[in-house]
């Protein structure tokens, strides 16, 4: 009797591998990962289905236990913002600004400044005008 082969069998024919991906039902756009039994969607907590993807695809999956890694991890306690604009511009209308800003400073001051010496003004007049000194005390007091 001769040994069984070790050698693809034609009566058998090979079946080719399947690489299946969960997806989110609720919502499709939801990161997709490696099929894992008992899984709900890592985004919303909804329910999975199994589809076909290709072997490219399967391979760049990441596993279900990796996405709940990365969904908990602590936030940054740093703020980063970006702004993207015509720094040309931007520039020249800061420099406007800064401009109009220290006039407008020495605007103030002048303002500042007038009330107060308007006001001398009128405390000289008022006792220059009068001519008993009780009238001085009281306005002092």
């Amino acid at each position: 009797m001769d040994k069984p082969s070790s050698t693809i069998r034609p009566d058998k024919p090979v079946t080719p591998k399947k690489y299946l991906a969960n997806y989110c039902m609720v919502n499709p756009n939801h990161q997709m990962f490696k099929v894992a039994d008992g899984t709900r969607c890592v985004d919303c907590n909804g329910l999975v289905n199994v589809k076909k993807v290709t072997m490219a695809q399967h391979y760049s999956l990441p596993t279900y236990t990796e996405l709940r890694k990365r969904r908990n991890e602590k936030p940054s306690k740093s703020l980063s913002v970006s702004i993207n604009m015509n720094t040309d511009k931007m520039q020249l209308k800061l420099r406007a600004i800064a401009k109009h800003t220290d006039a407008l400073a020495d605007e103030l001051d002048r303002i500042d400044n007038l009330v107060t010496i308007n006001e001398h003004l009128l405390l000289i007049m008022y006792f220059s005008s009068c001519s008993s000194s009780t009238k001085k005390r009281e306005v002092i007091v």
